[in-house]
């Protein structure tokens, strides 16, 4: 499996800044740059010392919406 880097901390598949989901989702159908995707695959941490909630900027950056 090809390391992922991850920056989304308040994803629960977030481990040491890497995604350890097997299989992930690339949303962004209109996409002209990478900055334009995000992670469809993202699930929130529920709880623990990465967690965020859903107004802060640092998830709903990789969250589709």
């Amino acid at each position: 499996m090809p390391v992922l880097n991850c920056s989304a901390m308040g994803c629960a598949y977030n481990v040491d800044h890497l995604c350890n989901k097997g299989t992930i989702q690339v949303d962004g159908s209109v996409a002209q740059k990478t900055d334009e995707t995000c992670c469809a695959s993202f699930r929130e941490r529920s709880s623990g010392k990465n967690a965020c909630s859903c107004d802060d900027t640092r998830c709903s950056t990789f969250r589709c919406k």
